[in-house]
């Protein structure tokens, strides 16, 4: 296993980010410079490249006036006010959405917010809860979604992962068909020991999910031309 690099600058993933947004016509909204920030808009690029790999066609769309395209970095904000990319294939269209909360399946009136998760077009909802209003996604408009975490890969972490997807989307961790979305996947930004790397892949060998480290430096893009991700049809 490959030893982790030296930690990316704010600056240098700020420089990636720009690079990829430039590419779509568009610039970066100013953010509050957090690396946890910056990763998430890392991984949230590679989404969108990675789909786009897979035959999709990929638009910025919500830009604000000035052409920049505005990340939601966290979980407060309705999603009219942030930027995202509008996905078409096949006459089906999704939207890639960050830090937006999710139905749970079958736990009730209770929600999880998602770091990016792609769900049907305009199927979001809003609704009040302990008197606040929140933006939310009803669990049968959700496709996948992506954990992403600055930090080391270990096993109550992959653990807790496997409960989220439980949670969320239990049918797709045994799922062996299709190749519209990408897997449910745990995203993290450097290597973990020997011990996680085993869990890891136990984990990956028992259930349709993807747990990808490194990827402070990887793309999700090229693990799927190496075929190292797992794909999964449309919930329906």
């Amino acid at each position: 296993m490959n030893k982790n690099k030296k930690p990316m600058t704010a600056q240098q993933f700020a420089d990636k980010i720009k690079f990829f947004l430039n590419s779509h016509k568009a610039t970066l909204e100013k953010i509050q410079s957090k690396l946890s920030s910056f990763f998430e808009m890392k991984i949230y690029n590679d989404v969108v490249r990675a789909y786009d790999q897979l035959g999709y066609i990929c638009k910025p769309i919500q830009l604000q006036k000035n052409g920049s395209f505005k990340y939601k970095t966290s979980t407060n904000g309705y999603l009219e006010n942030f930027s995202m990319f509008e996905i078409e294939k096949n006459g089906k269209i999704f939207w890639i959405v960050h830090n937006l909360k999710c139905e749970s399946k079958d736990y009730g009136n209770s929600y999880i917010t998602a770091d990016i998760c792609v769900i049907n077009k305009n199927s979001h909802k809003r609704k009040k809860i302990d008197r606040q209003p929140i933006d939310y996604v009803p669990n049968s408009d959700l496709m996948t979604f992506f954990e992403c975490k600055f930090m080391n890969p270990f096993p109550e972490l992959i653990a807790s992962f496997i409960g989220l997807v439980k949670v969320l989307t239990p049918e797709l961790l045994n799922i062996t068909s299709g190749k519209s979305h990408i897997a449910p996947s745990l995203v993290c930004a450097n290597n973990g020991s020997i011990n996680s790397y085993r869990f890891a892949n136990s984990v990956k060998a028992m259930h349709t999910v993807n747990i990808l480290n490194n990827m402070a430096y990887r793309t999700m893009k090229a693990r799927i031309a190496k075929r190292q991700v797992k794909l999964i049809a449309d919930r329906t």
